[in-house]
């Protein structure tokens, strides 16, 4: 089995012109959670940035257009799944 490495690259983000309120509900949130308020305003941030329904189908389609682009005309086709169950098994 091939082992892979998967780095993810932590970026970081200045935010600037919040308000006094906004910033008080960040720390009310925090000191309720138990966290920072870093903690609070990531997870506000990842909750905005998910793809909507429709753009994860997107994804899906144009992933399966190149796919359908990819292959060879006339050779068999192995499904992935039987290629992953394949891989894992040995």
């Amino acid at each position: 089995m091939i082992a892979s490495c998967y780095h993810r690259r932590m970026a970081q983000l200045l935010i600037r012109q919040i308000d006094d309120a906004t910033i008080r509900r960040l720390e009310t949130l925090a000191r309720e959670r138990k966290t920072s308020v870093e903690a609070v305003a990531r997870a506000a941030i990842h909750r905005a940035a998910q793809l909507t329904v429709a753009e994860k189908l997107e994804i899906v389609r144009e992933m399966q257009e190149w796919s359908r682009g990819a292959r060879i005309p006339g050779a068999p086709q192995t499904p992935g799944v039987d290629l992953i169950r394949e891989g894992r098994d040995e």
